[in-house]
This record gives C-alpha cells, structure tokens and sequence, in this order.
C-alpha cells in the first residue's frame, strides 16, 4: 500500500479492508464458521468507520485531487467504476513467441516448471497465481514475453503479413515490436523508432533473447530521420506517448506526478506525431495510432483533429479498450486507411 506523502489519513480500499477483517476476526478468535457470525462484507463496513467519514473519491483510491477530478471530467459516470478498477492489482498476462514455440504447447512448458496459467485468447496466458516468471527458463530462452492482453491487441489491429516493412515510430522498449516480428514469422523489415537511448538498448536485447532478427533499430536524432523514411511503409505504428490513464494499477506512482500540463503538452506532441509521422506511409497503407489511456482528448478527439486537416486518410475503426478487475489494461486504437 502507498501511503500519501503528505499527512492525509489513510483510507484503504474495500479490498485492504476485508483482508483486515479476516485479521481481526483471527486475532480475536473468532470462529469464522460459526452460523451467527456475520458476512464478511458486514465486518469490513464495521471497519470502514475508522476511515475519516468525510474521505472524498480521491482519498479513496489514493490519487490526488487534480487527477481525480480531470479523470471524472472526461469520463464521467463511467470514472467511479474505473477508478475502483484501477486501483486494484492487475492480472499478469503473458504473449507466447511464436519464433520460439507453439501456442498449443505453452501451457505444458509452463506447467513442468511450475508455472500456472491458463489460455485466454490467441496467443496470450494469463497466470493464475502470481510468480516471478523472469526467473524461468522459458524466459530466458525468449519463448514468451510479459504483456498485457489488450497490449497485445494492437499489433494484431496491424493486419500484419509476413515479407512487409513496418515502422514503429514511438517503440520504446519494443513489447509490440517484438509482437510484431513474432506475427510476421521473422520474414520481412521492422524499422523500430523512438528518442531514448536506454528504452533502444533494452529493445536490443529483447529482440536478441527472442530471436528476433528482422528489427532494426534506429534512434531519432532529428526531423531528417523521419523525412528519410517517407512513403517508405506497408504499416506504421504509433503507439504514441500519453497521460497513461488506462494503466494506473500497473504504474500507481504515475498519479502522484501527473499534472494537467504535463498533460496538455502530451496532446499536442501527439497530434505532431500524427501529422509529421503518418509521412512514413506508403500509398494505400494502414496506419495504427493507439495509446493507453482512456481519455477522448487523447484517442477519438485527436483522430478527428487528424482527418479533418488530411482528407486522403479515412478511418477504418476506432475502439476503447476498458480496464477491467480480471482483464486488460485501458487502451485505445484507431486503425487509417490511407487512400491515394
């Protein structure tokens, strides 16, 4: 549990509290079988009274004031839902590597070095019990990497074929450049972008680990990196920089040092991705632009800003992916058609 840097009170979630029910129930011999004991739920709401009685909705799910307010702004009913979901522990998915084995067979692998974990969809598992999958040798040998399930969603919104040569212009570390390679079979180009050395370097390695050999790396020294590559892609993918609203609960520190400014300069850094990015584009190519947050000011509304100033784009599809307490993360992804 994180405790607020400054001297507010501490109130915990509805999930810290039934677990220090059970405590309390243990700790004073309480036979919890007994018939006249009550629910659970009804000793948690007992103890939900030594929470100051005025704790607002950001106290509760332990962010600051600004953020809870701008996040109930753009998401209206819909926040406190969310806002419970995101302060939850997340669910650990992982993605098979097809370059190094079998989706049918990943579940046995797994299973013979004490793994548990079960089929969700496609290529992706998600653990039943939490354990430190870094330390297996499946890992090690590159045959699965650690991604959320609706991470993985966005390169599959590439309607990538083997032998294409792709741009992902904001890679970062390469999680859905790696899907990426790992959907072509190895076969074909992928042109990995982004500005930070540190983020290339671990790519680097990752793509070695996983075999995969089709990427290539290049740091983004200046607008002639970009200029270089014009009309040069079958895909391009900006999974571009954003406030990061969607996935909360896997960065709860993220609250504490987000501001509206912060804010306000990431949209507008994504609608120049957008406009001097989307160059890269070959003729009738297919474009990706996701993020993983939830907000209409960095998804749909930065979409429409984009056709409407370049009318040889048109939309093919645009969806929200909601967080939710046993499924992925918050993630958007609109897929553009170029036209001419």
């Amino acid at each position: 549990v994180a405790w607020p840097k400054d001297d507010r009170p501490f109130a915990p979630t509805t999930e810290i509290i039934e677990n220090f029910a059970c405590l309390w129930c243990e700790l004073s011999e309480v036979d919890m079988t007994r018939s006249n004991l009550p629910e659970i739920s009804s000793v948690a709401s007992w103890l939900q009274r030594f929470s100051r009685p005025s704790a607002g909705a950001a106290e509760l799910h332990s962010m600051p004031d600004a953020l809870n307010d701008w996040a109930s702004s753009v998401l209206g009913d819909k926040w406190p839902r969310l806002a419970d979901v995101l302060n939850d522990q997340a669910p650990v998915f992982l993605r098979v590597n097809r370059l190094k084995g079998k989706v049918e067979d990943f579940e046995k692998l797994m299973a013979a070095q004490r793994i548990s974990l079960r089929h969700v969809s496609d290529d992706a598992f998600v653990l039943n019990d939490r354990a430190n999958v870094f330390r297996t040798q499946a890992f090690l040998d590159g045959k699965f990497e650690v991604q959320d399930l609706n991470s993985q969603a966005v390169a599959k919104a590439m309607n990538i074929q083997p032998g294409m040569r792709v741009i992902d212009a904001c890679a970062g570390a390469g999680g859905k450049t790696l899907h990426l390679a790992s959907l072509m079979g190895n076969k074909g180009k992928i042109i990995a972008l982004d500005v930070s050395d540190k983020k290339l370097e671990q790519l680097k390695l990752r793509s070695r680990r996983a075999g995969a050999s089709i990427i290539e790396i290049r740091k983004i020294e200046s607008a002639k990196t970009i200029k270089r590559l014009a009309g040069s892609a079958d895909r391009v993918l900006l999974d571009v920089p954003c406030s990061g609203l969607g996935v909360l609960r896997r960065n709860p520190d993220a609250k504490w040092r987000w501001s509206m400014a912060e804010t306000e300069r990431l949209i507008l850094l994504q609608r120049e991705i957008l406009e001097r990015y989307s160059k890269m584009m070959s003729d009738k190519g297919r474009l990706v632009y996701s993020t993983c947050s939830i907000a209409e000011s960095e998804n749909g509304d930065q979409i429409k800003w984009f056709l409407e100033r370049n009318p040889v784009w048109k939309l093919e599809s645009q969806t929200t992916l909601w967080p939710e307490r046993e499924g992925g993360d918050g993630f958007f992804i609109a897929v553009l058609e170029k036209t001419t």
